[in-house]
């Protein structure tokens, strides 16, 4: 589904406001575009860009009226990844196999200051919705797997079932 489970977004709204010197934000997987909103409300004049693989989301969703820019590409063979200073991967995660979750994670590690990770943690089995194969998820994730993988990264906030990741340097 475009959009996302609602657990982390208040979260990842109050350290938005914490942090009023980022001025550009890349949105992985920005689906209905809820982050946009959310970045639209609390950083007014940032540049937000969207990366989006399913393309029927942009026109349903209006995304060019949300975001700056709008990428349609699948974020894990987009290379260069867009240039911004905080990156937002919400409820995207478990749509890649672990191997590319982990792939992807180091390119963000690489590539940005700021990461926003908002993942479900367990079993949260999905397959294609409405026509859009990419919805499936394909991985599982734990909090183990993801500091191992993610030094760096601190556990924001842990529900049980979900967990706020942020990446600040």
């Amino acid at each position: 589904m475009p959009w996302s489970d609602l657990t982390g977004k208040r979260e990842t709204a109050e350290w938005l406001r914490q942090h009023p010197e980022l001025l550009s934000f890349v949105d992985f997987g920005a689906g209905a575009g809820a982050y946009a909103e959310m970045l639209r409300d609390i950083h007014p004049g940032a540049t937000r860009i969207a990366v989006e693989v399913w393309e029927p989301y942009i026109a349903e969703y209006r995304l060019h009226d949300l975001y700056d820019q709008v990428i349609v590409g699948d974020m894990r063979t987009l290379d260069p990844l867009p240039v911004a200073q905080c990156a937002i991967v919400g409820d995207v995660l478990e749509h890649l196999t672990k191997g590319e979750g982990l792939a992807f994670l180091q390119k963000l590690d690489a590539t940005y200051p700021h990461v926003i990770l908002n993942v479900p943690v367990g079993d949260w089995p999905q397959g294609p919705e409405c026509g859009n194969e990419y919805e499936r998820h394909l991985s599982t994730w734990c909090i183990s797997d993801l500091l191992a993988a993610l030094p760096g990264y601190a556990v924001q906030r842990d529900w049980g079932r979900k967990a706020l990741f942020i990446k600040q340097k």
